[in-house]
């Protein structure tokens, strides 16, 4: 069965009949095909190094496998992802971050094993595997792990290049940018935290 998807060329700017080929003129004019690297990226999960995210207090605790992040180190033209897609693994007890709201970020949570529950403004709702949630900017997500297993989900942000967080449980701001960034300088680097006009320390008014 012949296969009828096009290719996009970067070198000509055309589709072509041939995936994985594209046209290329030669010193007579004539046209030659030349082979495409994939532009595909991909990892496998178990790859990917995982981090461990905790409070002091160990009242927040949690596993991350940055999943964008490891493929924007494949990736030799973009220094940055459009998305950040991050594996997370909640402990039982544990709460996943401060509760915080963003300004323009959107954020959505992929349940993928047991359940948690989902502190929004509206109050806590349970959070079972195989269920989405969306959380629009402004409204502040927190996940809770009550049940005796590990929580397992997948969240997937719109990477925006500015963003504040609203911190209401402590009253902070916390104000970050991805300008002049690469993908070899960690976040920590581009955020800084503010509460009532000084730089404060991100756990300040959190345990």
């Amino acid at each position: 069965m012949k296969d009828h998807r096009a290719s996009y060329c970067p070198i000509t700017s055309e589709r072509t009949k041939l995936p994985g080929a594209c046209s290329r003129l030669n010193k007579r004019g004539a046209k030659t095909w030349q082979p495409i690297k994939d532009p595909m990226l991909k990892v496998n999960l178990t790859e990917i190094k995982e981090e461990d995210f905790a409070s002091p207090k160990k009242k927040f605790g949690l596993k991350i496998r940055n999943i964008s992040s490891a493929l924007a180190e494949q990736d030799t033209e973009n220094s940055e992802a459009p998305v950040d897609i991050e594996h997370c693994v909640l402990a039982s007890g544990k709460k996943n971050f401060p509760y915080h709201c963003h300004a323009t970020e959107w954020e959505i949570y992929y349940a993928l094993k047991c359940a948690a529950r989902m502190r929004t403004e509206a109050g806590l709702e349970d959070f079972n595997a195989g269920e989405t949630a969306m959380c629009p900017p402004r409204d502040p997500p927190q996940i809770i792990n009550e049940s005796a297993a590990d929580f397992e989900y997948l969240v997937i942000t719109n990477n925006a290049p500015f963003d504040t967080y609203f911190y209401p449980d402590s009253d902070k701001v916390f104000v970050s940018s991805l300008l002049g960034a690469n993908k070899h300088v960690g976040k920590e680097a581009r955020w800084t935290r503010f509460k009532e006009g000084t730089v404060t320390d991100y756990w300040d008014g959190e345990e």
